[in-house]
């Protein structure tokens, strides 16, 4: 957390434009990390510039960055993705009420939103990028347990 915080104070400055400030081309500062520490870390940026996005009443650009922040993490994994999780539901919430309307909202106890799945899955199948990603998993986990046994 500290580490985003530190990120999101140097790079806030800069006019950049919604979900992509988060990713700045001096990512090597994050070099030392860990890939897992690495996605936290963007994870938190992530959800600290939605959070000054709320603070300065830019809703709209706020319920971007949170509906990004709410599909990358749930409240059963990473520490840090639990408690992202939890902030960007009071985020959330707090846009709810200042505009009046749930447009956007997610529903995360029980109702899965089925319209996005299917628009991940539609835009995942087709990506070359994706594929590769799937295949150095797979081969990973296969790696991984033969290794085990």
């Amino acid at each position: 957390m500290r580490a985003a915080g530190e990120r999101f104070i140097h790079f806030s400055n800069k006019k950049l434009d919604g979900i992509t400030s988060f990713i700045h081309p001096d990512g090597s500062a994050l070099s030392s990390l860990s890939p897992e520490d690495t996605k936290m870390v963007d994870l938190a940026h992530l959800l600290l510039d939605s959070a000054e996005k709320v603070g300065s009443n830019q809703l709209d650009a706020a319920d971007k960055l949170v509906t990004h922040c709410e599909g990358k993490v749930s409240e059963s994994g990473h520490p840090v993705e639990r408690i992202i999780h939890h902030f960007s539901k009071a985020l959330r919430e707090r846009i709810t009420r200042q505009t009046g309307s749930r447009v956007g909202m997610i529903e995360t106890d029980q109702v899965t939103d089925y319209s996005r799945l299917d628009l991940f899955r539609a835009s995942s199948s087709n990506s070359p990028l994706s594929q590769v990603m799937q295949f150095v998993s797979i081969q990973t986990i296969l790696e991984n347990v033969s290794a085990k046994k």
